[in-house]
C-alpha cells in the first residue's frame, strides 16, 4: 500500500474502558475517518484507560510519535485539568492540537427511587451515598460543586473501576445516587433508566438544557450568586467539549491540518449522523479550529473566576 501522507496505520488511543459508551463512538468514527485520510490508513484502536483519559492523554502527549500516526481521545476535563490545579497531566494543553469532539456531554445526577432521592432537594436534606472512578473524573461528577456551593450532603465512595460497576453498585444498594453519567450513554447501556425505572433524574450538568429532556432542571438554575454563575459557565466547559480527540504537541502543520479536514468531513457526514442513529447515539460535534480557540479562551479566564473555578472544581481531599 502507498500512503499519501505518508500514514499508513493510525494509532487511535481511547482513554475509556471498552464497555464504556465512548468506544462505540470511536470503532464508528475509525471506520468513516479511514476513508477521509489521505491514503486511507488502517486506523488501529488501543485502549489506555483510567482517570477519564488522563493516562492515555499523558502517554500521547509525551511518548506518542508526532507524525500524526497517533490520535488520542480524553473526556473534556482533561485538557482542562492544569486550569482546576488538578494533579496528574504532563502537558500544556494549549500545545496538543485538537481534531474536534462528536458530542456534547448531557451529564446527569441521578437518584435511586428505592431510596427515596427524588430530588435535588432530597441531597441536601440528608446524607446521600454517591460513587465515582476516582479524583480526576470528579470533574464530571460536580460533587464537590454540588457539596461547596449548594450544600448537598454527599457521602464519596471512590474507586469504581468503570461507569458500569458505578451502575451495579447503585442496583446492589451500595450507592444511592450517581452525578456524571451521561444522557446518551443511559439510553444505550441502561435503557430502564432512561424510562425512568428504578431511578430518578435530578439534574442535568450542562449550560442549556437537553432537547429530550426539557423539564429536567439544569444545575445553573439552582445557582444564584454572580460570582458562582460566572465560575460556572468555565466548569461547565467539560461536558460542552464532550470527549476530545488530539494529536500530540509537534506533528507537521500540513499533515495535523490533513487530520483535522478529515475528522471536520466525517462529522458533516450525513451517512455518519446516520449510522451513529442506529446506535441510538447522539451526533453533537465540535470541530477541532473551534476547540482549539475555545481552550485557549478559557486558560485566559481572569484570575478571581479561576480562584473560584479551583474551589468548587474538585475536593483538595481527592487529589
Amino acid at each position: 500500500q502507498t500512503c499519501a501522507l505518508p500514514i499508513c496505520q493510525v494509532r487511535l488511543v481511547s482513554g475509556s474502558a471498552t464497555t464504556e459508551n465512548t468506544s462505540l463512538y470511536e470503532r464508528t468514527l475509525a471506520r468513516f475517518l479511514t476513508k477521509r485520510i489521505p491514503g486511507n490508513p488502517t486506523i488501529v484502536a488501543e485502549t489506555l484507560p483510567g482517570a477519564g483519559g488522563l493516562n492515555a492523554a499523558n502517554m500521547v502527549a509525551n511518548v506518542a510519535a508526532r507524525d500524526g500516526t497517533v490520535i488520542g481521545t480524553a473526556h473534556g476535563f482533561v485538557p482542562l485539568m492544569p486550569l482546576f490545579a488538578m494533579d496528574g497531566p504532563r502537558f500544556d494543553p494549549e500545545r496538543l492540537f485538537y481534531l474536534g469532539s462528536l458530542y456534547k456531554l448531557t451529564g446527569l445526577c441521578i437518584g435511586m427511587k428505592r431510596d427515596g432521592v427524588a430530588t435535588f432537594e432530597d441531597m441536601k436534606s440528608r446524607e446521600i451515598v454517591v460513587g465515582t472512578s476516582g479524583p480526576g473524573t470528579e470533574i464530571i461528577t460536580f460533587y464537590n460543586t454540588l457539596r461547596t456551593m449548594l450544600g448537598a450532603k454527599l457521602k464519596v465512595i471512590r474507586g469504581y473501576a468503570s461507569s458500569a460497576q458505578i451502575n451495579l453498585a447503585m442496583e446492589r444498594g451500595e450507592l444511592q445516587a450517581r452525578c456524571g453519567i451521561s444522557w446518551s450513554s443511559m439510553k444505550v447501556t441502561k435503557p430502564d433508566w432512561a424510562r425512568g425505572e428504578g431511578v430518578n433524574i435530578l439534574m442535568q450538568l450542562r449550560l442549556e438544557r437537553d432537547r429530550e429532556l426539557p423539564n429536567v432542571p439544569l444545575l445553573g438554575d439552582f445557582v444564584s450568586r454572580a460570582e458562582d454563575r460566572a465560575a460556572l459557565a468555565v466548569l461547565m466547559a467539560s461536558p460542552e467539549l464532550g470527549y476530545v480527540f488530539f494529536l500530540p504537541p509537534g506533528v507537521p502543520q500540513p499533515r495535523a491540518l490533513a487530520l483535522r479536514r478529515a475528522f471536520s468531513d466525517v462529522i458533516s457526514d450525513p451517512e455518519f449522523a446516520a449510522e451513529l442513529g442506529r446506535q441510538n447515539l447522539e451526533l453533537s460535534p465540535t470541530d477541532g479550529a473551534r476547540m482549539q480557540a475555545w481552550i485557549g479562551e478559557l486558560y485566559r479566564t481572569p484570575p478571581d473566576i479561576i480562584a473560584r473555578v479551583r474551589e468548587l472544581a474538585v475536593s483538595r481531599d481527592a487529589k
